[in-house]
């Protein structure tokens, strides 16, 4: 006779874990798997562009999120690596982790749509745009653990979606950024070439090809992750010390961060081309206003759906079957609003 199923038969759920990072205050998302990062903490009490961080502000950062300057860190240079400093931190603190199956990053505007289904008329570069974080974003987004695995199953890499646009990589950043230096982009991209022999071929690739990846973010399995940061932080690295920054203004500054953002297309470029790996591309979202202050409103709002929520838990027991999945039915809209709730006030 067959032996029942056990539980130790179960395949174990694969851990997750996606750093959101962020350099401001902000409508925090946090939950089993979205793991807030200060980007840049070291630096976090000295003027920057946004102009110098209140106490309140930086207090606020402490308690409600990690932070990207203990163990093994380069928090100092953030004003140069931007959200390269927690994929850093990442690296090389990964246990203060959980020492995760999964390791992702995106930012604190900017989200993958784990919904099933989304508006494809309203994707723009890539994006989907949302006035701000509320409920209806949430429900949207379908930012929850249970959701996101589901996503990740059988998948290796999850990815931004490549965006066409008129002009290739070296004639994009002349475009949009024309305060950069493109001869650095150059030396980075005959830098990757160089890295390796399989990366040639992608960095000639991508860099000649009329569609990008952008927002450098990404979800991936904990050995790819092992092997792109390595590789990335050599280039980036390398760079940072060839760059002469006398006179560069606080964008130019930035110039590492903006070119590891196509050193990122040039590694998925690669990986496509090896056709071992499952990699998956998902829409982000764009939050036009992340900075709304969330108030009592949001708080009773919560209150209101938990307990509506308790009351139709209640009334089901005591109602007929006809009417009984109906009134669960409801039960259970409320209860996800005020899960939904739940995150904005940063539970």
């Amino acid at each position: 006779m067959a032996s029942k199923n056990t539980s130790a038969d179960t395949p174990k759920t694969p851990s997750v874990k996606i750093l959101v990072g962020y350099h401001k205050p902000a409508v925090l998302l946090k939950n089993d798997v979205l793991v807030p990062i200060h980007l840049g903490r070291a630096l976090a009490t000295q003027a920057s562009k946004d102009g110098a961080m209140s106490d309140t502000d930086y207090q606020w950062m402490l308690d409600n999120m990690i932070g990207d300057d203990t163990g093994d860190n380069i928090s100092h240079l953030n004003r140069r690596f931007c959200e390269l400093t927690a994929m850093y931190w990442a690296w090389k603190n990964y246990d203060k982790l959980g020492d995760p199956d999964y390791i992702g990053f995106m930012h604190y505007r900017r989200h993958f749509m784990f919904s099933p289904s989304f508006d494809r008329h309203r994707l723009s570069w890539g994006c989907i745009p949302f006035k701000q974080i509320d409920e209806n974003y949430l429900y949207r987004a379908n930012l929850w653990p249970k959701r996101i695995h589901a996503v990740l199953q059988g998948t290796d890499i999850i990815s931004t979606p490549r965006v066409p646009y008129h002009k290739n990589i070296v004639g994009h950043y002349q475009e949009i950024m024309p305060f950069l230096d493109v001869n650095i982009l150059l030396q980075a991209k005959d830098m990757a070439a160089a890295s390796a022999v399989e990366f040639e071929h992608a960095a000639e690739t991508y860099f000649s090809g009329t569609e990008h990846y952008w927002y450098h973010s990404f979800i991936m399995k904990k050995e790819l992750f092992f092997q792109y940061v390595p590789w990335l932080f050599n280039l980036t690295f390398c760079l940072d010390k060839q760059i002469d920054y006398t006179g560069f203004s606080p964008d130019q500054k930035r110039t590492v961060a903006y070119i590891a953002e196509r050193c990122h297309g040039i590694w998925l470029t690669h990986i496509l081309e090896e056709k071992k790996y499952r990699v998956r591309q998902l829409p982000m979202s764009f939050i036009e206003n992340p900075n709304q202050r969330l108030g009592i409103s949001t708080v009773l709002r919560r209150i209101k759906w938990e307990t509506k929520s308790k009351w139709y838990s209640l009334a089901s027991r005591f109602t007929g079957k006809l009417r009984r999945r109906s009134v669960q039915a409801r039960g259970m809209a409320c209860k996800r609003k005020a899960r939904l709730t739940g995150i904005l006030i940063c539970k």
